[in-house]
Order: C-alpha cells, then structure tokens, then sequence
C-alpha cells in the first residue's frame, strides 16, 4: 500500500498450488492494483497459472496469464489523458536441466497488449504493444552460485481511435547478474547478495496531421515528435534471513543508481497559413540522467506456521519497505511541478500516515 494525504494505491495478491504426485506442481495466482491518486485512477486486474514437472533431470514449466482494467485518467500538470481501458495476455516457458553440479535455465515470455480509443490531452489516440518478449538464461552452480542474462524488447505504439499510427517505439533492455547463496551448516540464518548492470534504450517517433486525427488539426499543418532515452544501471542488494522455531525474521538493503544516460525530445512542426507558414523546431526536454537513484530498506516478519489441524497449517507475514531517492530533481520542471520549500505548512497527522503505511504490506498463507 502507498498511502497519502491526497490518496493511496493498494496492491491486493493471493494465489493457490496444489503438487500431485510430489512431481507435477499446479499454481494459480491474482493480483489487483487500486490507485484512487489525484494523478491516476484506474483499476488492474492480473490473473496467470503456471505447471511444472519436476523430474530426476529436466523440469519444464508453462505459464499463462491475462491482464485486464478499468478506465485509465492520468493527470501531469495541466495535462490529461484517458483510455477506456486496457486488455491482454502473456506466454512463457522455461526448461532445467542439469550438467553435473550446473542447473542450466533458459527461459522465454511474450505478451501482447492492447487499450480501448483514448484522448491524449492534445489530440486522440490509444496506446498500443503487439509485442513484448522476454529472453533468459541463467546457470546454477550447488545452489550457491548463480550467473543471469536477460534480454528484453517492447515494441510500443501509438494510434488513432481508427487504429491508424501515430507514434511508434522501439525499446530494449539487456543486462546480467551475479547471486551468492550463503547458509552455514546447523545455523538458523542464511544470508545472500545480488548484483547487476542493465543498459535500456527507448527510441520514439511519429506525427500527428490532419489525416491521421478525427478532428483538423487546428492552428498546424502537421507536428512531429522525435525523443530517445538510454540509460546504463547498477544495482545491488543484501539479504539476511534468520529462522526462528515460531517466528522469522528478514532483512534486506538494496540500492541502484543511473551512471550514464540521456534523455531528450524535440518537435518539428508547422503552422497553418495565417499563422505562420514557416516550419519550426523546438526542444521540449534534454536531461542528463546520470546520477539518479534509490535505496530502500525492507523487513519483515513470519510465523514458523500455526498448526490448525494435523494437516493445516496458517502461515502470516507483514512486511515494511523504506526508501529514498536521489537526483530526481532535474524532473521536476517537466509537466509544471509546484515546488513546495521546508517552510511550507506541514500536516503531521497526514504525514504519520504516509510514513506508517506506505510500503506496509500482509500476506496470510494456508497449507493443507
């Protein structure tokens, strides 16, 4: 839950498994996200299933799933956008298996999602993504040391409320990753890290003309947009967990910051006669991203299992994230943010809520 004096976003999940034969696993699981934010409203409901077989030397697992949601308002300063919703599906598979002491992963997801007709403040328009593809590999040595690979793209459109384009964007993510597994024998604790890079790149363009829009174009000939984004990312976080005979407890400080990267945007466009007949380009934004970042601090509580009956048992948790960013201020002129300084009226009673509630999190398990 993020909870603030303007609203709060909540996030609820639950899921069910059930293993037949000690080999072939079955799993079912939801998620809701509810924002009633000033700055976005919407509901989203995500539903997958996934089964897997575990043998001697392979375990090959399919997962499925839809996405589906309310209608979408999204306001940014003065700007605002609408969508009648958004629907879509995803498809996956990965296949283990083992090379001596090596558990070799290679895995793969696609997904495909599309919105209803929508108004993007300044002209009409929906978002589009036909395609998302995820690719991994990754390889495990005595379940202590662990090496990844990702590879992912989203090709993500913009069109008319006649399925005409707009904009289009080509984006794509790699990076890899190191895991280290530490458990000591007849210790209650263990303990990992976890460590990467990723470069992403978003590259966008399109225009907008009277053509292509349900209604003229009105004062400009045409407008086109051009903008492009990358970024070079380092992260890191360290995990301790410490099992007690009734209670559990985990303790977790990550952090990742941006040590190279860009973004910009600028228009093209041209007025109608009597308006101007000169063509005219204009930079919108150009930011130098390097030097942004987060560090978030998580703990957590759980029960060893309450025993119900001889074959029940219920399992709580509550958890607590803390966080805190840096080099966000360079954002902060974009879509006309209101600056507030440290002598501006403070509502206390607001401000416990917030801290004492967002990033707080429960979850109640059943095993039978």
């Amino acid at each position: 839950m993020l909870h603030r004096d303007d609203g709060q976003i909540t996030l609820w999940s639950g899921g069910a498994s059930y293993v037949y034969g000690g080999v072939f696993e079955n799993k079912s699981d939801f998620a809701k996200v509810s924002s009633g934010m000033p700055w976005l409203s919407t509901e989203i409901l995500a539903i997958g299933y996934s089964a897997e077989l575990k043998l001697n030397t392979l375990r090959p697992k399919i997962t499925a799933g839809l996405v589906t949601s309310s209608d979408i308002e999204i306001l940014s300063g003065g700007a605002e956008i609408k969508n009648g919703g958004m629907s879509g599906f995803y498809i996956g598979s990965a296949l283990s298996f083992g090379v001596r002491n090596v558990e070799i992963t290679p895995s793969l997801l696609f997904a495909n999602i599309r919105f209803g007709d929508g108004d993007f403040y300044r002209f009409y328009g929906k978002p589009n993504i036909p395609a998302f593809i995820h690719i991994g590999l990754s390889a495990e040595y005595e379940k202590t040391h662990k090496i990844g690979f990702t590879y992912d793209k989203a090709d993500i459109a913009v069109l008319s409320n006649k399925d005409s384009l707009l904009f289009r964007s080509d984006n794509y993510c790699i990076g890899g990753n190191y895991k280290y597994l530490f458990t000591p024998q007849q210790k209650p604790w263990k303990i990992y890290a976890v460590s990467g890079i990723s470069y992403a790149d978003v590259f966008a363009d399109g225009a907008l003309t009277a053509a292509n829009q349900q209604y003229f174009l009105f004062p400009y000939l045409f407008y086109n947009l051009t903008g492009r984004a990358d970024a070079f990312i380092g992260w890191a976080m360290l995990s301790a967990d410490i099992s007690g005979k009734y209670l559990s407890r985990s303790v977790r400080i990550g952090a990742g910051n941006i040590f190279g990267g860009r973004l910009y945007a600028d228009a093209h466009y041209q007025y109608r006669k009597f308006y101007g007949d000169e063509e005219a380009n204009e930079n919108i934004v150009k930011i130098n991203l390097a030097g942004s970042g987060i560090v978030f601090f998580d703990c957590s509580l759980k029960t060893g299992g309450l025993t119900i009956s001889d074959k029940v048992r219920v399992y709580l948790e509550l958890r607590k994230i803390l966080g805190y960013y840096w080099g966000m201020d360079k954002f902060a002129d974009i879509g006309g943010t209101d600056k507030k300084t440290l002598f501006d009226e403070i509502d206390w009673g607001s401000l416990m809520k917030t801290v004492l509630l967002s990033g707080l999190s429960g979850e109640l398990r059943i095993v039978f």
